[in-house]
């Protein structure tokens, strides 16, 4: 049956089924099955006014003996005859074709259009009302498709037959696919179902993205690889091309049939993920992600999924690391979204090894479906050459390398550039085929996959043998590396990274031009520009560089030099340029040495305009006769100076209180902040800073004048307020500024029995050992801090209102431990505040003892402290405790955008402008402000985030402390209309500002805005994210102290979050001391804020920051300043990270830092064990006296004298039987003293008065400590030894030598005489000046021992007293021997009495520099018959000069009288 005389089908059941045979030249032939397709099927069918074709297969009709000829068609058109042929080669298979004889559909495809039936030679529709499933089901399976999806009347278009005709879609036959010889059904050998029988599939073609397809028919996941496998047995085989599949998503339509049995061949395989799977995705590496749960897939929720889940995701289907992570992104899907909750670590290989949890009850909305994208590894490269940018093309698909060959031999310039640019190489510039002698495996291209838009790996195909000898060479434009250049010599560098090099004018100076070896020969030319002219130098390039010689050194050679270097490879000539180096010619020796006078008298002009000035105040007569040897002081500078010469003062008083040894002068940091800040206050506010003169004393040390400090600041105090008595609302009390031990001396005031409490206010105190003192060498030190402890103990409900601050320094203060600065304070008391400089907001590093008195930041911290305390009604410092309270943690702890009792900020601009509103459905933000300013608004839901998160964290690099995250109570369509201020809880840190908001104290509040607004023009950088807090804490426990740094303990953070916080398990103690290295890398190379690293201590404020790039690795010193009693809480490791990256913490134990830490917390015990390691020794050399009528050698008596079982051992036991409470009765019945103790290691804070924690630490580490006591002794010993025999070495000439047991030794009766005048001094002057005096006698006899014990000589006195020593004179060597003996006895004294002179030096010194003041001078004023009386210090002119001054003021007349 023929239809137009040009196609029939022949030998069939009826008119639509048969061997096909198309006319051809008045001929008829048969068409061969390689050359035919459905599409051509279905033109056939509707020419011969059939139904959809369901059945095409080879010789199904019988064998034809005419030709078969070859002819090709590709239809478009509605009929054979408008198909394009062309006839290639004859073969004996014709296809055969079966057709639908009633039914057919009109539609996209054979399996989905408008249903029509064939009745009475005419093809009519369907009415919609007589159709139901039943018949679409048999429709389908009539039609060899799948299962009906869709009925629809009028899908496919209007027709002119009966209206309400139906119109539907079948679903794909998915049946006729299936991978077998796997672990599962998702995993094997490709086979397709052809009418009935499974065929496997020749793996020609292998294609990731099309196999993603099959994997989708199954029913499974995305795929994870092709590979193949050769199969040798003898049958037919199917070919499926797979770039079809790719673009019409029906392996059917496909498919090509090989009648020629195959005996080997390559069939496909496929695996595929089981359980995970991206859709809507531009490639099988990106989409929306769908989970496989129960036979159905399920998209999951956004606000379960973090960075961890996409590792894993990304990881299993065989893709790069997960690069996007956003809802809606790759579109909304109708079905529900399951809320299941994965949680993963990051490791692990499949999904559902991640531990989840099952709540598909709930569902979330569809926009919050999470779409994940996958970065793609790098996929070409060049090998073969010197550079990465030229060589031979090679491609990575699924892991394997293989040079690529085009398919065609059609490779053009497009493709070679597109390799080019994705290498960062250019441009290319030429391309070429290379040749092997050997096969090897290649990747196939397919060019028009490519121009359509694909990857290269996504078109690449396999070759049937697997191999080939031929490749492709491309040759970039960026052939070269980047050339350097470097000048010498050079006298300096500036301007940032090193833009600016300095060389001599007059000098010579070499530019150098080298690059890497790459390839021989070439040139290197140097640019020389400046603003007006520009000049070309060429040299050739030797060894791979070029020196170029400048024989002296002009101001023209100022300017940029830049090498260019040129070399021709490949037939081309390439080049590539260096960077600009700026040159800068600096003047002569001479020249820099006038400049530099010209800068000192500028500056000595600046300093005299701008003077300093300490003007004394005047006390009354009673207190100036008192003190002596102290003073008052108010500080100025320039026309303030001027202005308060008369002392007529406005501003609010402050008070400076220097420490040991320290100087008024001190005050100047503090005072000049102050007046530089008040001249920008509005209203003439300012201060008025007073300093104290303490005559320099070493109170530290020497205790006894601690109470008379005490007492004169009382009364400095109260002549300070006198001089306020002119204003109307003068000032009623004294802010105090204490450095060291004059912290501790401004809280004594509260000790004076007539101290009103009500003249100070405010304490500020800085590395003041408040707790105990730093060696406690006198008992006026000890009974000083009892007193000062007791009374602030005990009295604490009326000290209450009393605000005290304390700073201590950090690790760089070596004289006094920051724990010691700890407020001794019954706990709950609002008012006390201690913490260390590393944890003060701007300022985060440690100071010295001395530097921080004028630290810059923490002078700013104190200044603007003082100026927000002013009330502004008064004038002067507040009385409000609450109010000082929240200025001290404003500027002291945290650095919020204002503090307490400020009107918070609920303002929000710009509320009607839906444009600068951005709502965040992500789990996190990265926003980059641009340079244009703008506003920007970022709004985030709280509704779908409070189950699954705990907090929400915030960062911004813009600095300035406003107000910047708010609570949205009232939101409109696209914006916030009222909304609350959230920023009060802002934490300033050196890079950024950060916030961090638990979601359970914000149940009013409905989305959270962050603004991101920069209309100043500012670039700064905001992050923000959900957290849930538990997953992002981790505990590590610390090695062991005893581990010696053998051991390390570590722990990974896979960082998808901003913040994580390790906790360091067991590390509470101040003995422990670690190492602690982070060490960071990222996957992605690219520009990231800052890095934090925290080490926080719970139960201090003593935080130190580290600072640090990305990707880096950091060594953190793990110490605290204090000590926990018990282990209820750990030192913390807080890191602000950034995201994608992974961090590694390493903690080791580190010795030196532990013996550091020792000697910080005990070192006040090692003087004690150096005491009793010589008295031992002095024990020793008794002994040996009594047993060998000699002493031993002094060095031997030392070594001896460690004996732990007789110190250690009876005082470790001591101190067990005082832990008793009945021994402890015996002990104070029979009046012994109470055994001293270290300080505690622990703030005072975290115990109730009365409890006296006890630290046994300490008394274990008591050995150590007795080492180095006696390492001390023992070398101590020796440099004595040295100082003797150098002493007796300049008095050798000034004395006749002799021998003589009594040379050196005074007559018992001088001896009397001088015993009784130490005596006398000791009691009516100075104790230590006796000690001193009888130490000098005894050193002056131990030297003249040693000359003579070095000389052996006798004196005539001798001589006539000579007698026998055993029977030899007494010039032998017996005599010489004895006094050698007598000289080490006095050497063992002499070092035992060198300790107790050095714990008295600073008493002396301190009665020294009193003893300069004892004389008085007395100034008698005469004013009409009044005459007013003075005395005052001879040595103190300031004061001598202040009283003129004042007489001049006053015109009266002076008279001297000098006592």
């Amino acid at each position: 049956m023929t239809a137009d005389e040009s196609v029939r089908l022949v030998n069939g059941t009826n008119r639509c089924s048969g061997r096909l045979e198309v006319k051809s030249d008045k001929s008829w032939s048969s068409v061969c099955e390689g050359e035919f397709d459905q599409q051509v099927a279905e033109v056939v069918c509707r020419e011969l006014d059939c139904g959809a074709p369901s059945v095409l297969q080879g010789a199904l009709y019988g064998e034809v003996e005419a030709p078969v000829g070859s002819r090709e068609f590709q239809c478009e058109g509605n009929q054979l005859t408008e198909c394009l042929t062309t006839i290639n080669e004859l073969s004996y298979y014709s296809f055969e074709i079966t057709c639908s004889e009633s039914v057919r559909l009109n539609g996209t495809n054979r399996c989905s259009g408008r249903l029509e039936v064939k009745s009475d030679e005419s093809w009519s529709s369907v009415c919609e009302g007589e159709f139901d499933q039943q018949v679409a089901e048999v429709v389908c399976r009539e039609l060899d498709c799948g299962a009906p999806s869709v009925l629809q009347g009028a899908l496919y278009g209007e027709v002119e037959a009966p209206v309400g005709s139906r119109e539907f879609q079948c679903e794909g036959n998915h049946d006729d696919v299936r991978l077998v010889g796997g672990a599962n059904h998702c995993s094997g050998e490709l086979q397709l179902k052809h009418h009935g029988v499974w065929r496997a599939v020749n793996s020609k073609y292998r294609n990731l993205e099309a196999a993603n397809i099959i994997c989708r028919q199954l029913g499974c996941g995305s795929s994870v690889s092709t590979g193949k496998k050769l199969d040798s047995s003898t049958r037919n085989v199917l070919w499926i091309d797979l770039s079809c599949v790719k673009s019409t998503y029906k392996t059917t339509e496909c498919l090509t049939i090989s009648w020629i049995p195959q005996w080997s061949y390559y069939s496909l395989e496929i695996s595929c993920s089981e359980s995970v799977r991206l859709v809507n995705g531009t490639n099988r590496c990106s989409g929306r992600l769908e989970v496989k749960s129960d036979k159905s897939w399920s998209s999951v929720c956004e606000g379960e999924f973090d960075q961890q889940v996409a590792e894993v995701v990304c990881r299993e289907l065989d893709c790069g690391a997960p690069s996007v992570l956003q809802g809606a992104l790759y579109g909304e899907v109708e079905a529900p979204v399951g809320s299941r909750e994965f949680q993963c670590r990051g490791s692990e290989s499949h999904l559902l090894d991640c531990k989840w949890s099952d709540s598909a009850i709930s569902t979330c909305s569809s926009d919050k479906a999470v779409g994940v994208t996958c970065s793609d590894p790098s996929r070409v490269r060049l090998v073969g050459e010197a550079s990465r940018c030229a060589g031979e093309l090679e491609l990575n698909n699924q892991r394997e390398w293989r040079p690529v060959v085009d398919n065609r031999d059609e490779w053009d310039q497009m493709l070679s550039d597109n390799v080019c640019t994705q290498l960062d190489c250019g441009s290319a510039v030429s391309t070429d085929v290379t040749h092997h002698t050997k096969y090897r495996p290649v990747w196939w291209l397919e060019k028009s996959c490519h121009q359509s838009g694909s990857a290269f790996w996504e078109c690449l195909k396999l070759n049937s043998d697997d191999s080939f000898n031929r490749g492709t060479e491309v040759i970039c434009s960026g052939l070269l590396v980047q050339p350097n250049v470097s000048v010498s010599p050079i006298v300096g560098v500036s301007g940032a990274e090193q833009q600016g090099y300095h060389v001599l004018l007059g000098s010579s100076f070499t530019v150098t031009c080298s690059t890497e070896p790459q390839y021989e020969g070439g040139s290197f030319h140097l640019l020389f520009t400046t603003s007006d002219t520009a000049q070309n130098y060429t040299l050739p390039a030797v060894n791979h560089s070029a020196h170029f010689l400048f024989s002296a050194a002009r101001s023209a050679h100022r300017g940029d030099y830049t090498c260019v270097y040129h070399v021709y490879v490949f037939s081309y000539n390439f080049s590539s340029e260096s960077r600009p180096l700026h040159l800068i010619v600096s003047a002569s020796v001479t020249d820099l040495i006038i400049r530099c006078v010209v800068v000192l008298l500028v500056l000595t002009v600046s300093t005299t305009i701008l003077y300093f000035h300490f003007k004394r105040v005047a006390l009354p007569r009673r207190v100036a006769r008192l003190y002596p040897a102290y003073g008052l002081y108010l500080y100025g500078e320039g026309v303030y100076a001027q202005e308060t010469r008369a002392l007529k003062l406005t501003g609010a008083p402050v008070l400076f209180l220097p420490g040991n040894a320290g100087s008024y002068k001190q005050a100047r940091s503090l005072g000049s902040v102050a007046l530089r800040k008040a001249e920008n206050m509005e209203g003439g506010l300012h201060f008025n800073v007073f300093t104290v003169d303490f005559n320099e004393e070493l109170v530290a040390l020497y205790g006894g004048s601690l109470l008379r400090q005490t007492h004169f600041l009382h009364e400095s105090i109260k002549a300070i307020l006198r001089l306020y008595k002119h204003l109307k609302n003068p000032p009623q009390s004294v802010v105090l500024v204490g450095h060291s031990m004059g912290g501790v001396v401004a809280r004594a005031l509260f000790t004076l029995p007539r101290f009103n409490t009500n003249l100070v206010g405010l304490i500020l105190t800085q590395a003041s050992p408040h707790l105990a003192p730093v060696l406690a060498l006198d008992p006026y030190l000890l009974d000083f801090y009892s007193a000062v402890k007791q009374k602030w103990l005990k009295q604490a409900n009326k000290l209450r209102n009393i605000t005290v601050l304390s700073v201590g320094g950090g690790y760089r203060d070596y004289q006094v431990r920051s724990g010691l600065t700890s407020l001794p304070c019954p706990p709950g008391d609002p008012n006390k505040l201690s913490l260390v400089a590393t944890a003060v907001p701007r300022t985060w590093v440690s100071t010295d003892h001395l530097s921080i008195v004028w630290c810059k930041e923490l002078v700013l911290a104190t200044v603007r402290a003082f100026f927000d305390l002013i009330d502004p009604e008064t004038r002067q410092f507040t009385d409000d405790p609450e109010k000082k309270m929240s200025v001290l943690n404003h500027h002291f702890v945290r650095h919020p955008v204002r503090m307490v009792g400020e009107t918070p900020d609920t303002s929000i601009s710009t509320l009607d402008f839906p444009e600068v509103w951005s709502e965040v459905n992500t789990l996190r933000l990265a926003y980059s402000a641009p340079k244009e300013g703008q506003v920007k608004y970022f709004m985030f839901a709280l509704s779908s985030r409070r189950k699954a998160y705990s907090h929400f964290y915030c960062r911004s690099s813009n600095l300035e402390m406003s107000s910047w995250v708010y609570g949205c109570v009232h939101k409109n369509v696209s914006s916030c209309v009222r909304a609350v201020d959230l920023s009060m809880g802002t934490e300033l840190l050196p890079p950024y500002k950060v916030l961090i908001l638990s979601l359970s104290d914000l149940s009013s509040v409905t989305h959270l805005v962050v603004s991101a607004s920069n209309l100043n023009g500012r670039q700064f950088t905001v992050e923000c994210e959900w957290q849930r807090q538990e997953s992002h804490t981790l505990s590590v426990p610390v090695p062991h102290v005893l581990s010696f740094g053998l051991t390390v303990s570590d722990v990974t953070v896979n960082s998808s979050g901003l913040l994580h916080t390790v906790e360091l398990q067991h590390f509470h103690q101040g003995y422990q001391a670690f190492r602690v290295n982070v060490a960071s890398q990222c996957k992605v190379h690219k520009e990231r804020l800052s890095n934090v690293y925290r080490i926080m201590a719970p139960w201090f404020r003593e935080d130190s920051l580290t600072t640090v790039s990305v990707p880096s690795v950091t060594e953190i010193s793990g110490m605290v300043h204090t000590s926990r009693p018990d282990n209820t809480s750990a030192v913390r490791l807080q890191l602000h990270t950034a995201p994608n990256c992974q961090y590694k913490v390493s903690i080791r134990t580190s010795l030196p830092r532990v013996l550091g830490q020792i000697l910080r917390f005990c070192g006040p015990m090692v003087p004690v064990y150096t005491a009793v390691t010589l008295l031992l020794a002095c024990g020793g050399q008794l002994s040996s006296i009594l047993k060998s009528r000699r002493p031993a050698d002094m060095s031997q008596v030392v070594g001896k004298g460690l004996q732990p079982h007789k110190v250690n051992l009876p005082v470790y036991v001591l101190h067990v039987l005082l832990s008793c409470s009945h021994f402890q009765e015996v002990w104070s019945t029979l009046c012994l003293p109470s055994m001293d103790v270290l300080p505690a290691s622990f703030p005072d804070t975290t115990f109730h008065e009365g409890m006296v924690p006890v630290e046994e630490w300490p008394h274990l580490l008591s050995p150590l400590l007795y080492i180095l006591g006696a390492a001390v002794a023992y070398w101590g010993s020796t440099v004595l030894c040295l100082i003797m025999r150098l002493v007796s070495l300049i008095l050798a000439p000034l004395h006749r030598p002799s021998v003589s047991r009594d040379c050196g030794t005074l007559r018992p009766r001088t001896q009397l005489l001088i015993t009784l005048c130490l005596t006398v001094i000791g009691g009516t002057s100075c104790g230590a000046l006796s000690v001193f005096v009888a130490f000098l006698l005894h050193l002056y006899r131990a030297p003249r021992k040693h000359n003579e014990a070095a000389n052996g000589t006798v004196d005539a006195d001798s001589l006539s007293r000579s007698k026998e020593c055993n029977g030899a004179p007494l010039l032998s060597e017996c005599a010489v021997q004895e006094v050698r003996d007598d000289l080490q006895l006095h050497l063992c004294l002499s070092a035992l009495f060198t300790l107790p002179v050095m714990l008295s030096a600073p008493s002396l010194l301190h009665w020294i520099r009193n003893l300069s003041c004892t004389e008085k001078e007395r100034i008698v004023i005469y004013e009409n018959p009044v005459n007013y009386v003075v005395q005052l210090p001879q040595c103190d002119m300031d004061t001598l000069n202040s009283y003129l001054e004042t007489c001049r003021n006053l015109n009266v007349h002076l008279h001297f009288l000098t006592k």
